[in-house]
């Protein structure tokens, strides 16, 4: 995720919110070191102040999660990056298009997906279906979906 943001960053002078539970914070503060225009909000909103802060964002970079299916609900654009887990079990990103899930296509990772809630472990002993998913392809997602032109700024 850092080289994803820096890429990001490199790309357009944003500003990045970082969204968690309070045991994910420390975590987050390191993201905040080594990339520019951080901001970690991890465990310090109360959710009608986080839903406020969502609905402002431009997009949502998100792996499945509340704050994932709260921008949805928001109207906002959300590229949902997908592992284990799989938007085709029905809990993909409210009237989000297809092309704004990014996941290894089952044809190529037969094992996907292999869980329905992100529990267990990876059976290949690999988690091929996360670390196949480089930054590189969640950028170029990013770009192709227009989402780092200046017009697409809007709120």
């Amino acid at each position: 995720m850092i080289r994803l943001l820096n890429m990001i960053s490199d790309k357009r002078n944003v500003k990045f919110f970082l969204f968690g539970g309070g045991e994910e914070s420390d975590l987050l503060d390191k993201f905040i070191k080594k990339v520019k225009g951080c901001t970690n909000l991890a465990g310090k909103l109360s959710l009608e102040k986080e839903i406020d802060v969502i609905s402002r964002l431009d997009f949502m970079i998100a792996m499945d999660s509340s704050n994932m299916h709260m921008a949805a609900l928001t109207g906002i654009k959300v590229i949902s990056i997908w592992g284990g887990t799989d938007p085709l079990n029905g809990f993909g990103a409210w009237m989000q298009p297809e092309e704004y899930s990014i996941k290894i296509s089952v044809d190529e990772l037969t094992c996907r997906p292999c869980t329905i809630y992100g529990k267990g472990e990876c059976r290949r002993g690999d988690l091929a279906c996360m670390n196949w998913l480089t930054p590189e392809i969640v950028f170029s997602n990013i770009q192709e979906r227009g989402l780092l032109e200046k017009s697409s700024f809007n709120k």
